[in-house]
């Protein structure tokens, strides 16, 4: 997304996605590796993992992630309020052709 920071309405959407992005540093993700196990099933050979992912996510960071996603999504609600006049006008045209 980086390519578009030059673009003032995207450098606002980048800074807001690495906002959430930061949040989300707090919550720590560990895998636990296990051995395929053949088995099988109508007559075929299957391999199936048995790898388990278990993600931490503190109640504080929760509460984080949280409050900066429905900061961002209001701040973006208000924007497209603002302009809801340029969207009307432009859905008018489009539903016109």
């Amino acid at each position: 997304m980086n390519n578009y920071a030059k673009d003032e309405q995207f450098s606002s959407l980048i800074s807001d996605f690495e906002l959430i992005k930061g949040a989300f540093d707090g919550v720590s993700i560990s895998y636990e590796i296990a051995d395929p196990q053949t088995v099988e099933k109508d007559g075929m050979l299957m391999v199936v993992q048995e790898e388990r992912s278990v993600v931490n996510i503190p109640d504080n960071v929760l509460k984080e992630i949280i409050g900066i996603t429905k900061s961002v999504r209001d701040k973006r609600l208000r924007e497209v309020k603002r302009g809801a006049g340029k969207l009307g006008s432009w859905e008018a045209g489009k539903s016109g052709s």
